[in-house]
């Protein structure tokens, strides 16, 4: 959400004092969070409230986000998007948008993936406003391409420059986190300006709990002093090709962790088929190099 998390955002360093400190990475661009002293298996690292919300699928009211089948929707008359009946009569922290919303013409949008687009763009600007060093926290530059049309419609509102709208536009794709619903499928996507710092790895060494508007991040294996605190942005469970791919589409990284450039990923043969052509089918199929865009599988045994 917006008005409530821009007005009471915080971090909260642990218990035990501050878990991590801010690094300049050595290669590549953008900062990391590293550990500040040695971290125990289930210690809370950070909790952290998130600066804004935003929906990201149909059917929800843009003000509670709250999307289950009880609740009736309507449309604001005054910028088109959908409200609750309650929020209908009063908008909460869409009072604030609206009419920003409405002079973009979001709404006039036939995609409600990119109306949300726009939405989770001006509430981003509009959190920048009262939070603008939050925005630092972003991982690195990121090229922005395709998305000139959002550029175009916000500028209309003529309030932001257009600097400033590209930086939002960023950190709404490549820098949110998604919320899952009870569907397995992401209903709101927010941004976390301390946890956005945290490395990814396919093998990490944290977990994300996300409880309301609060994340919370904890220790999942005994984390050395100095060691950089990892994250896992998209299922683990995945082959890496599928990792690899989402990660790129939806944050711009490219993966090179450990369990990435191994061909067994460290053991797990999670991305291996079984070789039919072996005897009695002892070998396994496995990845090449994770530089290799093309999948040119390979047996282990027969070759």
């Amino acid at each position: 959400m917006l008005a409530r998390t821009v007005r009471d955002s915080f971090v909260d360093e642990g218990a035990g004092g501050k878990m991590y400190k801010i690094k300049q990475k050595v290669e590549g661009k953008g900062r990391c969070l590293e550990a500040a002293r040695d971290i125990l298996p289930g210690e809370l690292v950070l909790t952290e409230r998130c600066l804004f919300w935003g929906p990201v699928q149909a059917h929800v009211c843009v003000s509670c986000l709250d999307g289950s089948s009880e609740h009736e929707y309507g449309l604001c008359a005054d910028c088109g998007y959908p409200l609750c009946q309650k929020h209908q009569q009063d908008p909460g922290i869409h009072h604030e948008e609206c009419s920003l919303l409405a002079s973009s013409g979001g709404s006039s949008l036939e995609d409600v993936d990119d109306q949300y687009l726009v939405l989770r763009v001006i509430r981003c600007l509009l959190a920048m406003m009262n939070h603008r060093s939050d925005m630092k926290c972003l991982r690195g530059d990121t090229q922005v391409i395709g998305v000139e049309w959002v550029v175009e419609m916000i500028k209309q509102v003529e309030k932001w420059e257009e600097d400033d709208i590209f930086m939002a536009i960023d950190c709404v794709l490549y820098n949110c986190v998604d919320d899952d619903g009870q569907d397995g499928k992401p209903h709101r996507r927010g941004y976390y300006p301390t946890s956005n710092l945290l490395e990814h790895s396919c093998i990490s060494n944290t977990r994300n709990i996300i409880s309301g508007d609060c994340l919370e991040c904890r220790a999942t294996v005994h984390i050395q002093e100095g060691e950089a605190i990892t994250t896992c942005r998209v299922n683990p469970m995945l082959d890496v090709y599928t990792r690899r791919k989402k990660l790129r589409e939806k944050y711009h990284i490219d993966c090179f962790c450990g369990r990435c450039c191994s061909a067994s990923e460290l053991g797990c043969f999670s991305s291996a088929l079984c070789c039919l052509a072996c005897e009695n089918i002892i070998g396994f199929f496995l990845p090449p190099d994770p530089a290799d865009t093309t999948p040119q599988y390979s047996c282990n045994i027969c070759e």
